[in-house]
C-alpha cells in the first residue's frame, strides 16, 4: 500500500503486484484506490498513460473512461457520482492487457480527473507481457 497527496486529496493505492516493485501487466490487471476530495465532483474519469521511450501514450480501453460506476464507500457499499467533498471513496477496477500492446517496460501514470484536471494520481513502473 502506498500513499500520495495531490491537490489536497489523500490517496492510498492497493495494487497487485506490490507497487514498490515493477508490476507485470499480463492478460488482466486489478487496481484499487482509496481517496477523498476537498470539493464536490460531478464526473470523474480515468486518465491512464504509459510512458514509452519518453512519449506518454494512452492506455487503450482504459484512458478517458468514467469511473463513476466503479466507486464504493469505505464500508464497501456502492457509490456513484456526484462525489461529495470530504467523503472517502474506493475506486476498484480491472483492465485488459490487449494483445496489440508491445512486450516492453513502461511507467504507467494513472490519474482520476475532474474536467481534465488531476484530482489524484500515481505512477508505477510496469512490464507488459
Amino acid at each position: 500500500m502506498a500513499s500520495y497527496n495531490v491537490e489536497g486529496t489523500y490517496l492510498m493505492v492497493d495494487e497487485s503486484p506490490n507497487i514498490s516493485r515493477s508490476a507485470i501487466f499480463a492478460n488482466e490487471h486489478l487496481i484499487g484506490v482509496c481517496f477523498s476530495t476537498q470539493k464536490d465532483i460531478k464526473e470523474l474519469k480515468n486518465h491512464v498513460t504509459a510512458d514509452v521511450f519518453g512519449v506518454p501514450l494512452p492506455f487503450i480501453g482504459v484512458d478517458g473512461g468514467s469511473v463513476c460506476d466503479k466507486l464504493q464507500t469505505e464500508a464497501g457499499e456502492k457509490a456513484a457520482c456526484p462525489l461529495t467533498a470530504g467523503t472517502t471513496y474506493v475506486y476498484k477496477d480491472s483492465f485488459p492487457v490487449l494483445e496489440l500492446y508491445p512486450s516492453i517496460e513502461v511507467k504507467v501514470h494513472w490519474a482520476l480527473q475532474d474536467l481534465g484536471k488531476d484530482i489524484t494520481c500515481f505512477e508505477v513502473p510496469a512490464r507488459i507481457k
